[in-house]
């Protein structure tokens, strides 16, 4: 079927289907970034919370409301938060290297290069690359 795929796509449909490509892969990693952010800042309040008595208040901020609670009982569910944090990153992860792979297959199925030099705004067969567009600073296994 990529042969017909191959046949049946015109230049535009492939610098198209390839920039959604690179937009996904960008998300992706955009997201495990701000996962990433959110885990650093449970580690900071589990280890403060960690050496306070368990029996102290503290609060919580749950969907935009402030809640009063002790420590004994919002540790635990920081720990389990912080847990599921990790296995939703790594999935993203996941994905993300299959993006990767995807967007690398699809380069060389269709022989898509990118112009490291941004200077002519005109697009060769085969080349995807426009003025101002950033090259993204995306590692993906193979």
């Amino acid at each position: 079927t990529l042969a017909k795929t191959k046949q049946t796509l015109s230049k535009e449909q492939l610098v198209t289907a390839f920039n959604e490509l690179r937009q996904q892969q960008r998300i992706l990693a955009s997201r495990i970034s701000e996962i990433e952010m959110d885990m650093k800042e449970h580690d900071l309040v589990i280890e403060v919370l960690k050496g306070i008595d368990p029996n102290r208040k503290c609060y919580r901020m749950i969907g935009g409301v402030l809640v009063e609670r002790k420590v004994e009982v919002v540790l635990p569910g920081l720990i389990s938060n912080r847990e599921k944090m990790k296995e939703y990153r790594d999935s993203l992860q996941s994905n993300l290297e299959a993006k990767g792979k995807e967007l690398n297959q699809f380069r060389e199925t269709y022989g898509i290069q990118i112009r490291a030099d941004n200077g002519s705004d005109e697009k060769n067969v085969g080349t995807v690359a426009r003025a101002g567009d950033r090259q993204p600073n995306i590692l993906a296994s193979v």
